[in-house]
């Protein structure tokens, strides 16, 4: 499908001022055709439909969340890129990649951009990335190269990732290099990029790249 056709795909839809974890079924899942076939997850800042056969991820943000204990809609109020869309993790993961280009580092990071606005709800894709969790990387348990790799950020003041997260990171020093890889981790610290578990890695082909990088202040 090209841009249009997934804004139609999503044109029945309910984008109506709130949209959070909870009413997906009822707002997008039950609008969706019959014919359609898709996986889907999701994170704390937006809905990420997976079509099948297709190389690329629908993203949705969510636009606040409900609390149980309050019985209230609480907005997002701090995605923190511009003062039209404070709320939309998915615009702050589209300009994080638009300064990673301008470094030449944003190989490290699946592509997002925004394709259109239902009801004043913007609508994004992201290159489609095997998650970590299902890469044969995630089963290697190689702990020289990942007590090589810790020794390393160790030495030049990186972050170090936990646990099998750091499997990833040890692959992101081999394939980019010593240099290109110190700019990445540079990078994610200058920017207060966080929140790197498991499903937020993966990798394009071979290529080790940060899938969700928002990060989330609420």
């Amino acid at each position: 499908m090209n841009s249009n056709e997934i804004i139609k795909l999503l044109s029945e839809c309910e984008f109506d001022g709130e949209l959070y974890s909870e009413v997906v079924n009822e707002k997008i899942f039950e609008h969706l055709p019959d014919d359609f076939r898709y996986d889907w997850n999701e994170g704390a800042s937006k809905l990420v439909i997976k079509p099948y056969n297709e190389d690329y991820v629908i993203k949705i943000p969510y636009n606040g969340q409900y609390y149980d204990s309050s019985k209230k809609f609480e907005p997002f109020l701090s995605a923190n890129n511009s003062d039209k869309y404070f709320w939309d993790y998915c615009m702050t993961e589209t300009l994080v990649w638009r300064l990673a280009k301008t470094e030449n580092i944003h190989k490290a990071f699946a592509k997002e951009r925004i394709i259109g606005i239902i009801n004043g709800h913007p609508i994004y894709i992201q290159q489609k990335v095997e998650v970590f969790t299902d890469s044969d990387a995630y089963y290697l348990d190689d702990e020289i190269k990942r007590k090589k790799t810790a020794d390393y950020c160790e030495r030049k003041g990186l972050r170090t990732f936990y646990e099998e997260a750091l499997t990833w990171q040890a692959d992101a020093l081999e394939y980019y290099g010593p240099k290109q890889f110190d700019k990445i981790m540079s990078f994610i610290e200058r920017n207060n990029i966080g929140d790197f578990h498991n499903n937020n890695l993966g990798y394009i082909e071979n290529r080790p790249v940060f899938i969700d990088f928002s990060d989330f202040y609420e």
